[in-house]
């Protein structure tokens, strides 16, 4: 299973609009959650480039897709997190 860099987008996106209705959901409590959002927000350059506000989280995200993709190739989904 591998990903292309369109389907990274789409579920880096999917990720943030679930933090996005927790945080509203909590009454923007958190700043926590906050901070999340506001570091993994993204500018998306030419071929699908992607620029966070912190490059970090861009990295962090691609090293969890790796690590769930792993556990689900080895049939052990629930020891990805």
């Amino acid at each position: 299973m591998e990903f292309s860099e369109e389907e990274k987008i789409f579920y880096f996106q999917v990720m943030r609009a679930f933090l996005e209705g927790y945080f509203e959901r909590g009454l923007r409590a958190s700043d926590d959650v906050r901070n999340i959002l506001s570091w993994t927000a993204f500018t998306l350059r030419e071929q699908n480039e992607v620029l966070t506000l912190d490059a970090a989280m861009w990295i962090y995200w691609n090293e969890a897709l790796q690590k769930v993709k792993e556990a689900y190739e080895q049939g052990n989904l629930d020891s990805a997190v």
